[in-house]
């Protein structure tokens, strides 16, 4: 279902299977940061943190529209 998702700020899946007893999926790779390396020296500034809030918001809310939920926000 998730690789149904076509949105700038979601990761696009490419291949889901089973190998050897494991699950897997496979994504395009995103050089940078997570948010944790990003907030790991302290708090971001107000407005790139407000500028990645809404960038999530409308990810997720593109997710919803389409049925799926996120278990872990």
């Amino acid at each position: 279902a998730a690789a149904s998702l076509h949105h700038p700020n979601i990761v696009a899946i490419h291949e889901t299977g089973e190998g050897e007893g494991q699950h897997y999926f496979s994504m395009d790779y995103i050089a940078g940061q997570n948010l944790a390396e990003a907030v790991r020296e302290g708090p971001l500034p107000s407005v790139r943190a407000s500028e990645h809030v809404e960038k999530i918001a409308a990810a997720v809310h593109y997710a919803n529209e389409h049925k799926i939920l996120h278990r872990d926000l």
